[in-house]
């Protein structure tokens, strides 16, 4: 069983949290706490609700993450972190990888993701302090938490008994066939519950010797696009993701002077908004 801290950061089951639903009804809903986190016109940052967010595949190490947190009076009183694997068995369940993990990297991987919940609750916000020996688990939970509360400031709650289907953070990839100079462009898109807010374009060709090359690093080549265009790759990267993060595939404007660039990334990001999909919340998934 997995260790519960005395800040209470497990979900609770679902009969407790529809009496505290019953109680809120019949007593109306809670006042704001005043240590909320406050938008620019005084309301709060979070709306009250329960709030998830996942994956949308299993990890190289065969781990699919979920994060759940609670929202009441304004306030985030519960956070729980976990994964399942393929046969559904729970990372906080697994005395067996827990501990292959303890002794490889030195983390109590259990309490670690406990004392990142608590830093949650103490914040109120992403942003914690990281061990660089459980960096994988970190960015994980961190990027989880960022899609939760995106979700929390929208109002876009789960059911619940966790049974709604939760959208997915990523990470999406998707890539191209090489073209007639043999660039393949490759595409990673991480989403939070408004829209993609980070993600990496690359274009590579392999090499006759087997090697990969990135457009980036060929000198020849970006002294010749910069001279026929007026600027480098990576400000064309940095347009294209910008008006991305903005709105979505069809707000992309391309950047002049990079017409075949502009049109691969904006097929890139077709795929992926068309292969988004949404996760189902594991029952009990903090027990």
């Amino acid at each position: 069983m997995p260790r519960r801290s005395n800040l209470g950061r497990a979900i609770r089951p679902a009969g407790v949290l529809l009496a505290v639903a019953v109680l809120l009804v019949s007593c109306g809903p809670p006042e704001t706490d005043p240590d909320a986190l406050r938008r620019p016109d005084g309301a709060p940052l979070y709306r009250d609700g329960v709030y998830a967010a996942s994956f949308s595949h299993t990890g190289p190490d065969g781990w699919l993450g979920f994060l759940r947190l609670r929202v009441r009076a304004g306030l985030i009183d519960e956070v729980c972190f976990n994964a399942v694997n393929v046969e559904e068995v729970r990372l906080t369940s697994d005395e067996a990888f827990t501990e292959h993990y303890l002794l490889e990297t030195g983390v109590d991987l259990e309490g670690y993701l406990e004392d990142l919940a608590a830093q949650v609750l103490e914040t109120q916000q992403a942003g914690m302090r990281i061990d660089p020996r459980s960096m994988t688990w970190a960015v994980r939970f961190d990027t989880l938490l960022r899609t939760a509360l995106a979700s929390a400031r929208r109002g876009v709650t789960v059911d619940a008994e966790g049974m709604e289907y939760v959208a997915t953070a990523g990470p999406y990839i998707a890539s191209d066939a090489p073209d007639a100079l043999g660039w393949r462009a490759e595409l990673v898109l991480v989403y939070d519950a408004g829209g993609a807010v980070a993600g990496a374009f690359r274009e590579i060709r392999r090499e006759l010797d087997g090697s990969e090359r990135l457009k980036r690093d060929d000198a020849g080549y970006q002294q010749r696009f910069s001279t026929a265009s007026g600027v480098t790759t990576a400000e064309v990267t940095a347009t294209l993701l910008e008006q991305l993060f903005a709105g979505e595939s069809s707000g992309i404007d391309g950047v002049t002077g990079a017409t075949l660039t502009s049109r691969r990334f904006v097929e890139l990001v077709r795929r992926i908004e068309g292969h988004r999909r949404p996760v189902q919340l594991p029952r009990d998934l903090c027990r």
